[in-house]
């Protein structure tokens, strides 16, 4: 639903379907926009603990949750073509 959501607004706003780039860099600014409004963050060492403090973030290019040495993580997710579209395998 994330994904479908803002792959509607981009295609809103600037009439041209989102790639890649567009949807992770939007992931990117909005873990760290959601994360230093946070009101506990008053400081880069407590924007670091917040980021790895289990928070799970839902955007556009899926689920992303960092671990303890504050790698971001995403779950893996397979596509396939199925008459020329791409199309999510179920597992």
């Amino acid at each position: 639903p994330a994904t479908v959501e803002f792959a509607g607004l981009y295609q809103q706003i600037y009439q041209k379907t989102p790639k890649f780039l567009e949807a992770i860099s939007y992931d990117n600014a909005m873990i760290l926009f959601s994360t230093a409004g946070d009101e506990t963050v008053d400081s880069r060492a407590a924007l670091k603990d917040a980021l790895k403090n289990n928070r799970i973030f839902n955007g556009a290019t899926g689920h992303t949750f960092f671990d303890q040495d504050g790698r971001a993580r995403r779950p893996l997710f397979l596509i396939t073509v199925k008459r020329g579209r791409f199309v999510e395998i179920s597992r």
